[in-house]
Order: structure tokens, then C-alpha cells, then sequence
């Protein structure tokens, strides 16, 4: 895990009949070399999300994660 001075993204979460919704925004690029820079790529970028679930003693590098998913960037 990587500490960053500033945190670029902002997000929203809602959950209901057992499903989380999520909306995460973000700039194209950023000043932080630290970031992936979308304006770099044309098409199709692998994503992934990792979740934390304190109740089950999740924590630090302990969490679950999911599958690759691709993001489209227009």
C-alpha cells in the first residue's frame, strides 16, 4: 500500500437489496505521478477494486478483491 499527499478521486456508494452502487470520478490525468494518467491510454484500461469488510477483522493488506474489469476511456 502507498501513502499519497493528496486524494484526487471523490466517490459515492449506496447500498440496497444486498448490492453496492458505486460512482467514483475522477480527472482525465492528474498532477500526481503516483496516478495512472487515462490521457496516456486509447481504449480499454484493466481496473480492479479492493474492499475492506471491518466486521470480519479486514484490514491494512487484508481485504478482498475483485476480478480484472476494463474501463472504457473516452
Amino acid at each position: 500500500l502507498t501513502t499519497q499527499d493528496s486524494q484526487d478521486v471523490k466517490g459515492y456508494g449506496v447500498h440496497g437489496n444486498n448490492v453496492w452502487r458505486i460512482t467514483v470520478k475522477r480527472t482525465i490525468a492528474t498532477k500526481d505521478k503516483g496516478d495512472t494518467q487515462f490521457s496516456k491510454f486509447d481504449g480499454f484500461v484493466p481496473i480492479a477494486f479492493a474492499v475492506w469488510e471491518g466486521s470480519q477483522g479486514e484490514r491494512d493488506g487484508l481485504k478482498g478483491r475483485s476480478t480484472w474489469h476494463y474501463l472504457k476511456v473516452k
